[in-house]
C-alpha cells in the first residue's frame, strides 16, 4: 500500500471514529478557515501526493445542546483532507469543488448536524423529545484575497429531521504573528427557516412537563466571534487552539428552552489539539 493510500485510509478511519467519541450534540466542527479555502495555503510539497490536510487529536468543549447553559468536554479528533483541491472532508462535512477561479470557489457540500440527546438533557428539559442527527445537502461559495476570506453555505435537510434549511455567512483575516504562529479572528452569522427553528427551539403543546408551548419563527438566530490559533511545531506538526463565543438571537433567544434554568443565549465552544500535517 502506498503512503498516499495509507494516509487516506488512516484519515478515513479517524473521521468515522470521531463521530462515536465526540460528546458534542450541537455540531462537530472546529474553527479556522474552511478546508476549501485553507487548501490554497497548503505548501506545494504536501500537495504532491494529491491528498493533503491534517489529522489532530485534542480536547473539545461544547454546549450540551443548542441553547444549553452547561458544557461538556471530551476527547475529539479533527480531520481535514483535500484531494487535488477538488474533493474535501472536514469533520462533519463532505463536498466537491465545482468552480475554482482566481477569486471565487464554489461547489456542493453535505453535512451532519447533531440534535438533542434525550439522556443528556432530560433533567433540564422536562422530558422534551430528543432531536435526531440530521443530514443536509447544500451549496457553498467562498473567496479569499491575501489573508482575508469570506464564505457562505446554504443547506437543506434531506433526512426528514427538521425539514427546513439554513444559511451561514462568515469572514475572517489571518494574522502572521511570526514565521510559525498565526491567529485568525472570524465573524459569522447563521439563519434558519421556520421549520428549522421550530425543530430546535420550538415546543409542541404538551411536549414538556415544565415548558409552555412555543412556536419559533425563522430568521437570524446566531452571531458568533471566533479566534483560531496555530503554532507550527515542525514541518509535520502543529498545535491548534480555537474558541467560539456565540449569542443566540431572535426567536431562538426567546425560546423557553434557552430562557429556562438549563438554557442560555450565550454559547461557548473550544478546541485544543496537536495535529499531524500530511
Amino acid at each position: 500500500m502506498t503512503n498516499v493510500a495509507t494516509r487516506a485510509c488512516l484519515g478515513g478511519l479517524f473521521f468515522l471514529f470521531s463521530f462515536h467519541i465526540s460528546a458534542s450534540d450541537v455540531d462537530f466542527r472546529f474553527s479556522g478557515k474552511p478546508i476549501y479555502i485553507q487548501s490554497e495555503d497548503i505548501e506545494d510539497d504536501r500537495k504532491k501526493d494529491n491528498w493533503s490536510g491534517r489529522l489532530g487529536i485534542g480536547i473539545e468543549v461544547s454546549p450540551d445542546f443548542l441553547g444549553a447553559d452547561g458544557n461538556t468536554s471530551a476527547l475529539a479528533f479533527d480531520f481535514k483532507g483535500s484531494y487535488k483541491e477538488r474533493i474535501f472532508i472536514e469533520n462533519n462535512k463532505f463536498g466537491a469543488l465545482l468552480h475554482k477561479g482566481k477569486l471565487l470557489r464554489a461547489g456542493i457540500i453535505s453535512r451532519t448536524i447533531f440534535g438533542r440527546d434525550q439522556n443528556l438533557v432530560q433533567a433540564d428539559l422536562g422530558g422534551l423529545a430528543e432531536v435526531d442527527t440530521a443530514f443536509e445537502l447544500g451549496l457553498f461559495a467562498g473567496t479569499s484575497f491575501y489573508k482575508l476570506f469570506l464564505t457562505g453555505e446554504v443547506y437543506v435537510d434531506v433526512s426528514g429531521v427538521h425539514k427546513g434549511f439554513s444559511a451561514e455567512l462568515e469572514g475572517g483575516y489571518t494574522f502572521e504573528v511570526n514565521s510559525s504562529l498565526t491567529v485568525t479572528p472570524i465573524l459569522g452569522a447563521i439563519w434558519g427557516s421556520d421549520r428549522y427553528m421550530d425543530r430546535y427551539f420550538g415546543i409542541e403543546e404538551g411536549a414538556s412537563d415544565i415548558f409552555p408551548a412555543y412556536n419559533a419563527d425563522g430568521g437570524l438566530y446566531e452571531l458568533y466571534l471566533e479566534g483560531a490559533m496555530e503554532q507550527r511545531l515542525s514541518k509535520k506538526w502543529v498545535l491548534k487552539a480555537s474558541l467560539r463565543l456565540s449569542d443566540l438571537q431572535g426567536s431562538a433567544e426567546k425560546s423557553p428552552i434557552v430562557r429556562g434554568a438549563g438554557g442560555s443565549n450565550s454559547q461557548i465552544t473550544g478546541f485544543f489539539a496537536v495535529a499531524w500535517l500530511f
